[in-house]
């Protein structure tokens, strides 16, 4: 996917461009996704902007390349192959994996070569802080799911304790309908 060749052709320094679930992401360090854009070329915007007319004038005002480019463009722009001054070797965890990537420059609001914004805690160039931080957050989701366990389990005492009250209401109940039902026949004799 050709994020850096759109983000050359159509993006000036003030945002950051980075890739999120397929798509390509236009924004500010506030908030990465202001505009997304399909690899058909289709824009989306999160922005609080009523109509269309008042979408395309931000992007003239903000984004005048991008505003000016046809969606023919916009797609070829993510369909070239990127190319990249740098490979420098960065550390990410995914669940209890070691992600090696690659990037042009170290931190916050750089983007790895796949598009992948990358954050201060989460990325790094040496492969053991983040193994200790993939293995602190598996630990501390660990100590999460016993308590959600041990909450669980109150609830479902709860939920026994409620059902075997419930059952012996409706015993007590059956032999009030019964004893009901007697003094029924009993009333029309």
């Amino acid at each position: 996917m050709g994020w850096k060749t759109f983000k050359d052709r159509f993006c000036n320094s003030d945002y950051i461009v980075s890739v999120e679930s397929g798509d390509i992401c236009i924004g500010s360090p506030v908030n990465p996704t202001l505009i997304r854009v399909t690899t058909e070329g289709e824009m989306r915007s999160a922005l609080r902007i009523r109509g269309k007319k008042a979408f395309l004038s931000f992007l003239e005002q903000n984004l005048p390349a991008l505003a000016a480019a046809s969606q023919r463009e916009i797609v070829a722009a993510i369909a070239a192959e990127d190319t990249f001054g740098s490979n420098i070797k960065v550390y990410t965890y995914s669940g209890g994996d070691i992600l090696e990537k690659s990037c042009e420059q170290l931190g916050w609001p750089n983007v790895t070569h796949d598009g992948e914004l990358m954050s201060e805690n989460t990325f790094s160039p040496d492969r053991a802080y983040i193994i200790e931080l993939a293995l602190r957050d598996a630990q501390s989701w660990a100590e999460h799911l016993v308590i959600e366990d041990r909450r669980l389990k109150e609830k479902l005492a709860k939920i026994h304790k409620d059902m075997n009250e419930n059952k012996v209401r409706r015993k007590e109940t059956a032999k009030e309908i019964a004893r009901l039902r007697l003094e029924r026949r009993g009333a029309k004799d």
